[in-house]
């Protein structure tokens, strides 16, 4: 392979990882409980969709962990270090490019399923506005609560709709749990 490939190739594995260290804190909390609760409950069309699924909460759960990290990265010096700020794999100022970028991406990626999931993208990414940069997270306990319930229940909305047999509408069975 030629050195171009491979310094590419490099960079591309650097970044991906970048990627996955803003969200390793919430693979556990949000996207496999997310994920397998939006299989369960679709029912899973088939084994084919869970791919989708997971990298549909996955791209959603980094905008939100962007956000979140950008606001205030000190504190993560002292709790989490092996993220990617404190861990200085990126600077302030890029990450707060990204997480902009971000926001169109995982639009284009939820058109791609359907207009329900663009609803469900445009309500989190608002969610995550309101948390983050209008401060709801500062808030009195019942707000910021009520924010981070709304933003999981709409995780499980768009999931679930990827999931199912249907991404425009939720299956009777989605609808009684």
């Amino acid at each position: 392979m030629s050195l171009s490939i491979m310094s590419g190739l490099r960079k591309a594995r650097y970044f991906l990882y970048t990627c996955l260290l803003f969200t390793k804190s919430d693979i556990k909390t949000t996207l496999i409980p997310v994920s397998l609760l939006a299989s369960a409950s679709a029912p899973l069309r088939n084994v084919s969709r869970l791919p989708h699924v997971l990298f549909w909460v996955w791209l959603h759960l980094l905008q939100c962990d962007l956000s979140n990290q950008t606001m205030d990265p000190y504190e993560d010096e002292q709790n989490k270090n092996y993220r990617p700020l404190p861990a200085k794999r990126r600077s302030l100022q890029e990450a707060l490019q990204f997480r902009w970028y971000i926001v169109p991406a995982c639009l284009v990626l939820s058109a791609m399923y359907s207009a329900e999931a663009v609803y469900a993208n445009i309500a989190l990414a608002g969610l995550t506005v309101l948390y983050n940069e209008f401060h709801a997270h500062r808030g009195h306990w019942v707000l910021r609560n009520l924010v981070n319930t709304c933003g999981l229940a709409f995780f499980d909305l768009g999931a679930t709709l990827i999931a199912g047999t249907d991404p425009v509408a939720l299956s009777q069975f989605s609808r009684a749990t």
